[in-house]
């Protein structure tokens, strides 16, 4: 768009933009688009506002984003998507897109006879991955999947039962590998001992910006502590840090990763770790939160429950997965399960999840909604089990 007017028709906006009319006037149909001005004969302008808005749209529809995302992420979120935002999206599908080409790189050198189940597995790893990737590039997702938690019938709450497993002491050098949005620290941040080192590692920039605003507002006590928290954008599958740590953690994160990359991750882990260290890896089991599964699905035949929650990397088969990288291998699990009174938190849960649930709860957001206040109530709140746990171990040959 090399031309800048003060206003531009819909006509003009299509030929600059390489888009069509048609496309133009469905944008402003969807809400996607609004005229700046409407001429006493129905001409509609667009100006300076609607030119970076349909630049965001296109560069969205790129990345497969559908109109119903694209409208969210736009205006009903109330953030605007900014240039670094765009780069980070565009950065995420470059990996995606080198991961495809060296899957199909190794099928190519595969015997016809062989390529038939790499090619199946690969579809369904390209095609979960992708859409992790989208759904974890915004912090809200993930928040909107742990509020719901906030509905617990255990004594202590995850955090405080997860951080008594970590057993930190003084000075204690931390990694923390898929840190998300630092929650974890955030709501332990008085139990954090003295002089310790933290270092906050996700693949997703917008992760590392939730956790520094998670974290900032406690700034003074840390200094005041000697806790020091440092941040670093890196791709799991390419962890390449340097030093030793007394705690190296994967906190609900093994399950993202493609089974012929974890055991490469698990060994650098591995080897991350002092003499003396302690790996945490949390996951969930294969019936956690079956229930919302279940109500999803008989609301809509169609809904399918994410796999890759419990397949890949679970509390069991994940010990088997440690062991050659890790010694004394124990899963430790939390008995803890969810009444939920709030139908808007159990619609939030789904909403933040990949896949086609979430396409569900977009396409038939009033309707689910209604469905949900008619199942859930103050008087009837949802019971919902929970199998979530932590696998803990130590350097190999110990």
């Amino acid at each position: 768009m090399s031309e800048q007017k003060e206003y531009y028709t819909s006509g003009t906006l299509a030929k600059l933009s390489g888009v069509s009319y048609k496309t133009i006037r469905h944008y402003v149909e969807k809400g996607l688009l609004w005229p700046e001005q409407v001429t006493e004969s129905g001409y509609k302008l667009f100006g300076k506002k609607s030119v970076q808005d349909l630049q965001k749209i296109l560069l969205l529809k790129y990345l497969d984003f559908d109109l119903f995302e694209i409208k969210k992420m736009m205006y009903d979120g109330g953030e605007r998507i900014s240039f670094e935002k765009q780069e980070q999206l565009v950065r995420e599908k470059i990996v995606h897109l080198n991961e495809v080409l060296h899957a199909i790189t190794e099928i190519n050198q595969l015997s016809e006879a062989d390529q038939w189940d790499q090619i199946l597995a690969i579809m369904q790893i390209t095609s979960q991955k992708e859409e992790i990737q989208r759904q974890y590039l915004k912090s809200d997702n993930l928040e909107s999947r742990i509020k719901i938690h906030a509905y617990s019938t255990a004594k202590e709450s995850w955090y405080e039962w997860l951080f008594q497993k970590i057993q930190l002491s003084e000075g204690m050098q931390v990694l923390d590998v898929g840190c998300g949005n630092g929650a974890l620290w955030a709501a332990m941040q008085e139990q954090i001992p003295e002089g310790v080192t933290i270092v906050l590692l996700d693949k997703s920039a917008g992760m590392l910006e939730a956790a520094r605003a998670n974290l900032a507002p406690f700034g003074e006590s840390f200094t005041r502590r000697k806790i020091q928290f440092t941040y670093q954008e890196m791709n799991a599958n390419a962890l390449s840090l340097e030093g030793n740590y007394d705690r190296v953690m994967a906190n609900h994160m093994l399950y993202h990763i493609s089974d012929s990359d974890r055991p490469v991750l698990l060994e650098r882990m591995g080897n991350l770790l002092t003499e003396d260290g302690r790996f945490l890896a949390s996951t969930v089991g294969e019936d956690h939160m079956r229930e919302i599964f279940d109500l999803i699905g008989a609301f809509d035949s169609q809904a399918s429950a994410p796999v890759w929650m419990s397949s890949g990397f679970s509390l069991e088969n994940g010990r088997e997965q440690l062991l050659p990288f890790f010694a004394n291998v124990h899963v430790y699990q939390q008995e803890n399960n969810l009444l939920v009174p709030d139908p808007m938190a159990v619609y939030d849960y789904l909403y933040s999840l990949p896949g086609n649930i979430h396409q569900l709860t977009v396409k038939h957001e009033r309707k689910l909604k209604n469905y949900l206040r008619n199942v859930i109530s103050e008087e009837n709140p949802f019971f919902i089990r929970k199998s979530t746990g932590v696998l803990v171990g130590s350097k190999k040959g110990l």
